[in-house]
This record gives C-alpha cells, structure tokens and sequence, in this order.
C-alpha cells in the first residue's frame, strides 16, 4: 500500500486537480515548521496569514 495520499488516490482510480494561486503557502513537515506556522499565524514575524 502507498503511503503518500496523492498515489492512494490515483490507484483508487480517482484524479487528482491542481491550481496555482497566489496565496503563499507554509508546509509542516516537522515540529520546527508546526511552530513557524503557529508564529506566523499570531502575526509574530511580521507574515500574518489572513
């Protein structure tokens, strides 16, 4: 079984959409990067998400 949800979805048979936005977004691959986007979303480093 695919662990990566966009392969899981295609062998399933279903698609897959995607658009480009202008929207700057943040990942969170790690504990470190679960606290940038806590900061940003409180504003703390000058790139509050609204």
């Amino acid at each position: 079984m695919e662990k990566l949800e966009q392969l899981r979805i295609l062998e399933a048979g279903l698609h897959i959409q995607a658009v480009e936005t202008q929207y700057h977004s943040l990942s969170v691959n790690s504990p470190e990067d679960m606290e940038k986007v806590r900061r940003v979303l409180q504003g703390e480093d000058g790139n509050k998400i609204q």
